[in-house]
């Protein structure tokens, strides 16, 4: 509902106990001089408000009328302020998408600086911006991370079935389900033609193989089994608000991110030999 339709049924249920079916007419005369347009800011509120009280202090007097009238102001107040803060949340999450686009695995300072920067040029809660720019950094890496291992996945698969048939694909859909990672069937299934088909008519040098800033980051993660030790790391290149929470470095934080980069290999070829897609991840 948008919030000009939420204020006239407010002033619905404001005024029809006290005015009964007269309340109708005044609203809707109020609407024929000031046709509240979509997203109204206050003094359109305001303008409107004085209409409907002129035309009640005529049937109740001025008190009544005025009294009426300030429940209206005090809900054009909050319903203006509540699409402020929607404006001002959306501005913000795309200056944080775009800073997330040039910056894939921000250190604590870039963090620091970034709040602080947002603050400054939204006039927000520096303390609320920056966990709210912690909270969409750990979701941003985790989905390239989810992103990274899909992407290799789809180029190992490729490099030893160049021209898979439908078997191929629904085999390495089957072993993605045995991978700690997210995907949608339909996209994977559509991924993997689109990089087949830039694998035929692309020459090989075109293959972009790059490196993600994001490898060393992962490679922490996969070669450090003591958790301790990768806490140390971590706050050693200052990423440890990654696995912060409320009491400082959160075990179960760590977990989340080691969770979604290792793979048993053994468990997972035990597994996958028992429903015969071992060859999966045969060398």
């Amino acid at each position: 509902m948008d919030i000009e339709e939420e204020f006239i049924e407010y002033c619905e249920e404001v005024l029809r106990p006290a005015l009964g079916n007269l309340s109708i007419g005044i609203i809707k005369k109020a609407k024929s001089r000031n046709q509240l347009k979509k997203n109204p800011d206050l003094y359109e509120f305001l303008d409107f408000i004085g209409l409907v009280e002129s035309n009640i202090s005529l049937i109740t007097g001025e008190n009544k009328a005025s009294h009426l009238c300030n429940n209206l102001k005090n809900k054009a107040i909050e319903l203006t302020k509540k699409q402020e803060e929607i404006y001002l949340d959306s501005d913000i999450d795309k200056e944080i998408n775009t800073f997330l686009s040039e910056n894939t695995l921000p250190t604590e300072n870039d963090i620091s600086d970034y709040a602080k920067y947002l603050t400054i040029k939204f006039g927000a809660d520096a303390e609320e911006v920056e966990k709210d720019l912690i909270k969409k950094v750990k979701i941003h890496i985790k989905n390239v991370i989810n992103k990274t291992k899909i992407d290799k996945e789809i180029n190992t698969f490729l490099s030893r079935y160049p021209n898979p048939d439908k078997t191929d694909i629904d085999d390495i859909i089957k072993y993605f389900t045995f991978l700690n990672i997210n995907f949608n069937e339909d996209k994977i299934r559509g991924q993997i033609e689109k990089e087949r088909l830039f694998r035929k008519f692309r020459k090989t040098d075109e293959i972009e193989e790059g490196l993600s800033e994001l490898d060393g980051f992962v490679d922490t993660l996969k070669n450090y089994s003591d958790k301790k030790n990768i806490k140390k790391v971590l706050q050693k290149q200052k990423l440890s608000y990654l696995v912060k929470d409320e009491s400082g470095i959160s075990d179960e934080l760590l977990s989340e991110f080691t969770d979604l980069v290792a793979t048993n290999e053994e468990d997972l070829k035990e597994i996958l030999e028992g429903i015969g897609l071992k060859h999966m991840v045969d060398k």
